[in-house]
Formats: structure tokens, sequence, C-alpha cells
């Protein structure tokens, strides 16, 4: 009884491990990098992708709050950004810590923080 259980729970696990595995392959983004980070008074913002697809790019605070929109539309294979630091309204923001959110498909998403030291 307990030799079946174990390999019961064995091929349970590799069933799970090979969908992990099949999940990342399809993974659209095959680039996100921004660069340089820590940054000063810009940075860029790259991408590439498997495929081309619907894409929304925005800065963000770690708590979620939007500080502005990059980019909303149809994205290329590859696409660089640039962020000077400024917010929606114009003002330049302050250093800290922020995020860079990557949309794709309407219901996943991709981040990564970015520092800004000055």
């Amino acid at each position: 009884m307990r030799k079946k259980w174990l390999t019961a729970l064995l091929t349970a696990l590799l069933l799970l491990a090979s969908a992990a595995v099949f999940a990342l392959k399809d993974e659209p983004v095959e680039r996100f990098d921004i660069t340089p980070n820590p940054m000063d008074r810009e940075c860029t913002i790259i991408l590439s992708f498997r495929s081309p697809l619907s894409i929304s790019v925005q800065i963000q605070t770690p708590e979620g709050d939007l500080i502005k929109d990059i980019y909303s539309g149809y994205a290329a294979k590859s696409m660089q950004f640039t962020w000077d630091r400024y917010d929606m309204e114009n003002q330049y923001v302050s250093e800290g810590t922020y995020v860079v959110v990557l949309g794709y498909d309407t219901r996943y998403t991709s981040t990564k923080k970015t520092l800004i030291l000055k």
C-alpha cells in the first residue's frame, strides 16, 4: 500500500513539474530589462517578445500607485522605452524604489524594480 501511494505521489509531482516547464516555454516575454539600474536621470526599458501581442508598460510605486503610463498598444518583436523620471503631471519624481509593470494579454503581468539614487 505504501509503495503504491509513493508511486502515485511521484507521478503527480512529475506531472506538475512537466506542466511548469511547459508553462515557462509558453512565456511570450523573451527579455525584460531596465538599464541602468539603479538609475539617476533616466532609464531604458528593453523588451523583446516571442510573438507580437498587446502590452502595457507602467511605472508604479511599490504600493501600486500609478506614476506614469509609458506605453499601451501593440508590441513589435522588440521595443525600447525611456523613462525620464517625470510622472503623469510632469513632475520630477524623487529618489526611491519604483516598479516597472509589464502587462500583456490582459491577464499576465511581469514586474521589475528600479532604484533612483539621487
